[in-house]
């Protein structure tokens, strides 16, 4: 599934889908959906129809958590050997990643959940392979 981009979603309108799970769906002109829970909708009124730009801090939030969730079904899918030197250093391969630190937090959350990284004093030590 491809992930909307908010400068793209909000230019239009958005329409009332359901309420499901005490939360308000709505979807976009281009068919994004993404939900309004109940409690922000105190005192506001939602109509049926509306100003697509009026919605954009629920659109932020389910982009936000889309790209979250494919982040976590990529480092699901990776391998041990994904994280050696040779592989890491490969630019021609795309990654999912807005930056550099970004990529650097995903790396050594999955190298930790591997067992593979040793935390000492302040600092992080890769563990030598025996």
């Amino acid at each position: 599934m491809k992930i909307p981009e908010l400068r793209d979603e909000v230019k239009g309108k958005v329409y009332f889908v359901c309420l499901k799970n005490k939360e308000l769906w709505y979807k976009t002109d281009s068919g994004f959906e993404f939900p309004i829970p109940l409690e922000d909708s105190e005192g506001g009124i939602f109509l049926n129809e509306d100003k697509a730009s009026l919605f954009m801090r629920w659109m932020r939030k389910r982009i936000q958590d889309l790209k979250d969730e494919e982040s976590v079904q990529i480092l699901n899918s990776m391998k041990r050997s994904d994280f050696d030197s040779e592989s890491l250093m490969d630019l021609s391969r795309p990654l999912p990643f807005e930056d550099v630190n970004e990529v650097m937090d995903v790396v050594l959350t999955k190298m930790i959940k591997q067992d593979s990284v040793l935390t000492v004093g302040n600092r992080l030590e890769i563990k030598e392979e025996t």
